[in-house]
């Protein structure tokens, strides 16, 4: 009977692996969403409907095939094939097109984030979120190693190869856990209802004063010496919204925030070095 409960226990275990399997591929998309506040976008359940699927399919199969006793009966049958074929389907075919698709739509969404950061932020350190691009590099290594391990009879290869998924694991584990999380900010209604961003039109006399006061504040205050500051904080000393300003940016000045900001930054350092005032001063420092 312990033999029995056994075997019974390890033939759940090996259905709930296919289940695992196919929830590993949306849960690194969910994990990549997670690093910013844009994941609330999404709806998490739709990702996990297929995992979900086939958990109900193992769990009613596996009941059925250990209350049903007699293994010649038509529904024994039926029940064991359907639940073969369709884990075999999750393994060789929905896994790869799953891994295939979430790993796209993960670099497109860290194209998309990378993006938003240079048109918001004027500084990349801590909100660059280059670790979505080592987890994602990572995670196709890791797989690539998965299916390597399952489809190679060289047994002599498995520990080093065992070793190195563990490291990896334990290594994403530890830095995942540092990560913070970084913020867009998605609504900026500082006097969004006093500009339509959509029909305004940049030939405008009131565009030409609009980049004359951005430059004289520019020279006069430099706002460019906050080392966080950000398009929305500039946008507010300009008594204008963010949408508005990021949209002069790009279309007159044909830059984004961050490389507008930088422009005015490399150029005060270039002041700093050659005064004899700064000569104290690393050249990191400045």
């Amino acid at each position: 009977q312990f033999i029995d409960s056994e075997y019974t226990l390890i033939n759940l275990l090996s259905l709930m692996f296919f289940v695992a399997l196919l929830a590993i591929p949306p849960t690194m998309y969910h994990y990549c969403l997670s690093l910013t506040n844009n994941y609330v976008k999404e709806r998490v359940l739709n990702m996990y409907y297929l995992p979900l699927g086939l958990l109900v399919i193992n769990l009613l199969s596996f009941a059925y095939l250990n209350l049903q006793k007699d293994e010649t009966d038509f529904l024994f049958t039926v029940c064991q094939s359907v639940m073969e074929i369709v884990n075999a389907l999750a393994l060789l075919f929905i896994f790869p097109l799953q891994n295939v698709y979430y790993v796209y739509k993960s670099f497109k969404y860290y194209k998309s984030h990378r993006k938003e950061v240079l048109q918001e932020y004027s500084y990349e350190e801590g909100v660059s979120l280059k670790w979505m691009l080592h987890f994602i590099t990572g995670y196709l290594v890791f797989i690539v190693l998965i299916c390597f391990l399952y489809g190679t009879s060289i047994t002599s290869i498995y520990i080093p190869v065992a070793i190195f998924i563990t490291g990896y694991l334990v290594y994403i584990g530890l830095k995942g856990n540092k990560q913070e999380v970084v913020l867009i900010e998605l609504n900026n209604n500082n006097l969004d209802h006093t500009i339509d961003v959509n029909v305004l039109d940049f030939d405008s006399e009131k565009t030409t004063l609009f980049k004359d006061k951005l430059l004289s504040f520019m020279k006069s205050e430099k706002p460019y010496l906050d080392s966080k500051l950000t398009i929305h904080q500039l946008a507010k000393q300009l008594d204008t919204n963010s949408k508005y300003l990021s949209k002069i940016l790009n279309t007159e000045f044909e830059k984004n925030f961050v490389s507008f900001i930088n422009h005015y930054r490399i150029e005060a350092a270039k002041l700093f070095l050659l005064d004899e005032e700064y000569r104290l001063f690393t050249i990191e420092a400045i």
